[in-house]
């Protein structure tokens, strides 16, 4: 993105900002047209029509005039029920949908304001990202694209399903090929190498997605046995599979090797014969259990 950060930081602010005067004006996003930072019409803008009806999430951009700088809002928000044994895993996956569509502010510098607050037997779940720009000639609409895309994105997600693959980086090229056919299935995936960037605790990062999965899909190799980090994936997936029923754990074969003793009752996906018959159950076994 052209524009400039001064700074950045997070925070939860209502739907409606208003300017010092109690002036704002509401704008669709395809009405922002040539609008500069430097020139806006009124202290405070709502953008509105950021998200495609029926979508599961809700949406709305807040810019403000403060004198040198521009603040802007960006609110995202989603209902879940509260019901459920697993609505908090429900909850933890579509925040993770929200961290993956809005990545590119995030990594212009933005944080994230998650919060959820129950409502009878609803959970409203929202995310808040809050950020200074530079007042200078840029267009509006330099910022305002990206984020409507980021919209648009997040409406296509299917916020229930997320497969966080475990494996060894030994079995790279066999997870590539992995990947490459989860997405031609339009499967949406929790995979380090796209989802932890640089600077960021490798740590958090996959507690984040081991948390918001639906599925846990390990490979198993000769390799990926002997790692202790993958019995720690494998072991926090069975915990949350005990206690609320909230992941499912699909052991895929990859090569001949020991099974491990945790994942002896469960029957894997074999890829030794043939590869793309081990990804097909794999795609079933998901398909099957979609409900979740």
């Amino acid at each position: 993105m052209p524009w400039r950060f001064i700074s950045a930081s997070a925070g939860i602010v209502t739907l409606v900002i208003e300017g010092s005067r109690g002036e704002a004006l509401a704008l669709a996003i395809g009405d922002v047209g040539d609008l500069r930072l430097s020139d806006l019409p009124f202290p405070a803008i709502d953008l509105a029509d950021l998200v495609p009806p029926l979508s599961h999430y809700r949406g709305n951009v807040s810019i403000r005039d403060e004198q040198d700088v521009i603040y802007i809002s960006v609110h995202v928000s989603f209902l879940e029920s509260a019901t459920d044994s697993y609505s908090i895993a429900v909850c933890n996956r579509g925040f993770e949908q929200i961290r993956r569509a809005f990545k590119t502010l995030t990594e212009e510098g933005a944080d994230g304001a998650e919060s959820r607050c129950r409502f009878n037997d609803q959970w409203l779940c929202s995310t808040t990202y809050s950020l200074w720009l530079e007042k200078d000639n840029s267009h509006l609409s330099e910022f305002t694209i990206p984020v409507a895309q980021a919209f648009r994105q997040l409406a296509t997600m299917r916020n229930r399903i997320l497969a966080f693959i475990c494996h060894a980086s030994e079995d790279k090229n066999f997870v590539s090929r992995l990947v490459t056919f989860l997405d031609n299935n339009n499967v949406p995936i929790w995979y380090d190498l796209r989802e932890i960037a640089v600077g960021q605790s490798i740590v958090a990062r996959i507690s984040d997605g081991l948390n918001a999965a639906s599925h846990l899909i390990v490979v198993l190799s000769q390799a990926s046995v002997t790692k202790s980090w993958v019995s720690k994936d494998l072991n926090a997936a069975l915990m949350r599979q005990l206690s609320d029923d909230s992941v499912v754990v699909l052991p895929l074969r990859r090569e001949p090797c020991e099974i491990p003793r945790m994942l002896i009752d469960l029957k894997y996906a074999d890829c030794v014969v043939n590869e793309q018959a081990g990804f097909v159950e794999v795609i079933e076994a998901i398909q099957r259990s979609a409900h979740r």
